[in-house]
């Protein structure tokens, strides 16, 4: 009885706490914009980071973005990877979007075009002109490919027909014609 009481009570305690919470984040990432548009990107990568590793799915982003650029930083393809996944699977559209050319240009990770139209069909559908533009380039890339690919199996196919019956040719060259058999009884009447 007395450990339920004090559970509904840290309940009670957590959830009156959240707007503070949430105002602390808001306010800390306010600082880290303000940070990086003035120039102070070593402290807007501390900010960021700090918040990014508890989860906050812009500041992931921004340190995402901040990797892939090499913004206070070393250029790190693969730790932008890794951040604007984690903000993408929060359902952050921009981070889907970035992630998604990630995948398309194979930047931090292999070239994968479905995995890209994957991620920017979730950014698209969040009503992103930016995201939906993006999304037909990259998808139009793929029908282009996988036409290609079909008049290559098709060209590659004829190529080999064409090849044997080259060498049926030259091997009815190579044989003696025979003389034709006419059957008596064709003649007959």
């Amino acid at each position: 009885m007395y450990a339920l009481r004090t559970v509904r009570k840290l309940v009670l305690a957590l959830f009156l706490a959240t707007p503070f919470i949430t105002t602390a984040y808001a306010d800390a990432y306010d600082d880290g914009m303000v940070a990086y548009t003035t120039g102070r990107y070593d402290d807007a990568l501390a900010i960021w980071t700090g918040l990014a590793n508890d989860g906050h799915a812009r500041a992931q982003f921004n340190l995402a973005y901040m990797y892939e650029f090499g913004i206070a930083v070393s250029p790190d393809a693969e730790g932008a990877v890794k951040w604007y996944r984690k903000a993408a699977e929060q359902g952050y559209a921009r981070a889907q979007n970035f992630l998604g050319w990630m995948y398309e240009m194979g930047k931090g990770v292999s070239h994968n075009r479905d995995e890209a139209l994957k991620w920017l069909r979730l950014a698209a559908d969040q009503g992103s002109e930016d995201a939906q533009a993006d999304y037909r380039l990259v998808a139009n890339r793929k029908k282009r490919q996988d036409e290609n690919v079909f008049k290559e199996e098709m060209l590659d196919t004829l190529r080999v027909e064409m090849d044997r019956a080259q060498k049926r040719l030259e091997d009815l060259k190579k044989t003696p014609a025979k003389p034709r058999e006419i059957e008596a009884s064709n003649h007959v009447s």
